[in-house]
């Protein structure tokens, strides 16, 4: 996924203008990636133990201050901590796909819409189905999408496709990448 992720940030011109998200992030791989370019970048993770090592590694890039404001303990959705239209980008990598239930899914894209700004950017990488055929998917153990159905609930958020969302494999995994625009949505 970073090759997708370092790929897009060619993309921005003016990286110290531009302000990154997070989501998800792990131990911090993607987070670090904008911090050394430069980039506005704040990140979030549902592990506490993954905060302080995302923490830990970017402080040597931010320092350990800002380390400590930018990179927040808080669920995919939940982030209210970050203020309305305040992001350029938000980046899901390996995030979407861990909501067990329609409420949890829902929540996340509701809140990844509302922290974007209009014509915002949005990188997912999410499990296709067939990633592992023994998970459930779609609200049983995780939500997992084709690349066709994956365009079409982030839709239902004002999220709409800039390129066409592609499955990707690599080696056992099995993802689905979708870079979208926030954007008001057509009128059915």
């Amino acid at each position: 996924m970073s090759e997708q992720v370092e790929e897009l940030l060619k993309g921005y011109q003016h990286p110290t203008q531009t302000r990154v998200l997070d989501l998800g992030c792990g131990a911090g791989r993607h987070t670090i990636l904008f911090a050394e370019q430069g980039f506005d970048v704040y990140a979030c993770d549902s592990s506490p133990a993954m905060v302080s090592r995302t923490r830990q590694r970017v402080a040597g890039i931010l320092g350990r201050e800002d380390a400590h404001q930018r990179v927040r303990h808080s669920a995919m959705e939940d982030v209210h901590e970050f203020a309305s239209t305040s992001f350029h980008l938000v980046v899901a990598c390996a995030v979407y796909h861990h909501a067990t239930t329609r409420q949890q899914w829902e929540g996340a894209l509701t809140e990844t819409a509302r922290v974007l700004m209009h014509n915002g950017q949005l990188y997912v990488a999410n499990f296709s189905p067939r990633f592992s055929p023994q998970e459930d998917s779609l609200f049983g153990r995780m939500s997992v999408f084709e690349a066709e159905d994956l365009d079409a609930e982030m839709a239902r958020y004002g999220l709409f496709p800039v390129r066409l969302t592609e499955t990707v494999t690599h080696g056992w995994r099995i993802t689905v990448h979708g870079f979208y625009r926030k954007q008001t949505p057509v009128p059915e």
